[in-house]
């Protein structure tokens, strides 16, 4: 071993010596010393260690770099959770969130009504079913936080297969691009000022999902947003603010 090493390093040495190291010499003292190197068995002061950390081949670097990791469904999950948290934690609503008007509904007996005269929030309007069949629910949210996992949002809904209408408008207090952010479990669509900025109707795990549109100050605009839950756990969220220069 001591030998081999020994007539190795001397032809490296006289390679440095002439300046005459190119592509072919490194690719094939790199196959020479690969083991050396990639052990640390060859310590060489000044330019030889730079040399021989030059003589790494393309190859090598291509593998490492083409080692793609697959995400797991737990570690999925931990990225989808921690985006969520990113995104709630920058949550600032610069304006105001009106409901739109009951004026337009016509009580009955088997629809609930509540919170008409409240002036903040959007209205929610409930329906059993996932393509709102049947409305049983109008109540003004103040806001669209909702974790309701395998419980039902009001005891004329059901658990599960029902489906939500949220609509309003909002007043930015400054002209700006705004970020919007929906987190559903199942489908959600969003429309901001008349535009569709969100489009994910299908059943999916908690997912945030992201839009942007430019509005004006002081300019009410209409925002609606569709959701509805298939089975299991449900999840409704809403979070928009305005982005930076």
């Amino acid at each position: 071993m001591r030998r081999s090493t020994k007539i190795d390093l001397g032809i490296i040495l006289v390679a440095i010596a002439f300046g005459a190291i190119g592509y072919e010499a490194r690719t094939y003292l790199n196959k020479q010393f690969s083991i050396l190197v990639s052990t640390k068995q060859v310590a060489v002061p000044g330019s030889m260690g730079a040399f021989i950390t030059e003589a790494m081949t393309d190859e090598d670097k291509k593998d490492k770099s083409s080692k793609k990791k697959v995400e797991t469904p737990k570690q999925k999950k931990a990225r989808l959770k921690k985006e969520e948290k990113k995104s709630r934690g920058k949550i600032i609503h610069p304006g105001v969130l009106t409901p739109t008007s009951f004026d337009d509904i016509t009580p009955g007996p088997k629809v609930t009504l509540i919170g008409q005269d409240q002036k903040r929030g959007l209205r929610g309007e409930y329906y059993n079913g996932m393509n709102f069949e049947e409305l049983v629910l109008v109540r003004v949210d103040r806001k669209i936080d909702f974790t309701w996992k395998k419980k039902s949002p009001h005891e004329v809904v059901n658990k599960d297969k029902f489906s939500v209408r949220w609509t309003g408008w909002i007043k930015p207090n400054r002209t700006a691009n705004y970020k919007f952010c929906t987190v559903t479990n199942d489908g959600v669509r969003l429309w901001v000022d008349g535009k569709k900025i969100i489009d994910q109707w299908r059943r999916q795990a908690p997912t945030a999902v992201f839009g942007k549109i430019r509005l004006t100050r002081g300019k009410s605009c209409p925002i609606k947003m569709e959701y509805y839950e298939d089975s299991n756990r449900a999840v409704a969220k809403l979070y928009w603010m305005a982005l930076k220069k």
